[in-house]
């Protein structure tokens, strides 16, 4: 079940102030993401017998299009030579999971934290950006997933893959397990079938904007404009580098522009 409200930063660009004009949420290929294993890990396949993969097999295939006649002739073949076809088929199908990934499918990514130092500097703009608050009864923001920090990359059998049911698990595992070394992040993920969809979002669902320490007053005032009318009841806040801890904090204000 995700938090309650998920944050997402942005930097000051045309492009997050026209999704910001536009009220939408924009789901982007994962071929621009910036960790080189994200959604392209491959997944550690668990060591199955032959009898196990023919099993699979003769549920799976007929599935595909495979007649008696073509199971009969691929099933009268050596173990040895049939354990290489299947094994072989189980990693065309972690390919086929993975590039579809990779050319097809939108991402969008959001976080549970608003105050993380990294996090301003990686996604807000080097503390010159600002971070969206959003409500998760809201769409799409309700279909978020966790994901999950691992030391390894994800596993599955060899029913996972060849079963339709459980290809959305080995889906789901791919596109929502990082290296643990970006647990700070502590990221939730929106996908999408299709990247480069834009999705429209309920004026309510945006709670909160959260301003960086080092964005330009001007630049403030352009996205109180901007949500003067479309978002009146979002609060505002600016943020401050403590003066003697490591962190931001945030108070609220009340923007002259909008009253």
């Amino acid at each position: 079940m995700p938090p309650s409200t998920i944050f997402r930063y942005q930097e000051f660009t045309l492009r997050s102030l026209q999704s910001l004009e536009l009220q939408t949420i924009y789901f982007g290929s994962p071929k621009n993401f910036n960790d080189p294993y994200d959604c392209a890990s491959s997944i550690i396949i668990e060591d199955s017998s032959l009898d196990e993969k023919i099993k699979a097999a003769k549920l799976y295939l007929p599935e595909i299009g495979f007649s008696e006649k073509d199971l009969e002739k691929l099933f009268s073949l050596p173990d040895e030579r049939l354990n290489e076809i299947l094994s072989e088929s189980v990693q065309n199908g972690v390919e086929y999971i993975r590039n579809n990934i990779l050319s097809e499918r939108g991402i969008t990514c959001f976080s549970e934290c608003n105050e993380d130092l990294l996090m301003w500097s990686h996604y807000g703009g080097q503390y010159s950006g600002f971070c969206m608050e959003f409500d998760t009864r809201y769409a799409p923001f309700d279909t978020v997933k966790r994901v999950r920090y691992e030391k390894d990359m994800p596993r599955a059998t060899v029913d996972d893959l060849f079963f339709k049911e459980r290809q959305a698990q080995v889906f789901e595992d791919l596109v929502c397990t990082k290296s643990s070394s970006w647990a700070y992040e502590k990221e939730w993920r929106a996908l999408h079938e299709i990247a480069g969809t834009v999705i429209p979002y309920k004026p309510e669902a945006l709670k909160s904007i959260y301003f960086g320490p080092n964005i330009a007053p001007v630049n403030i005032g352009i996205i109180l404009s901007i949500l003067k009318e479309r978002n009146p009841s979002v609060v505002f806040y600016y943020g401050n580098l403590n003066k003697v801890k490591f962190r931001v904090e945030f108070m609220p204000f009340e923007p002259t522009s909008m009253s």
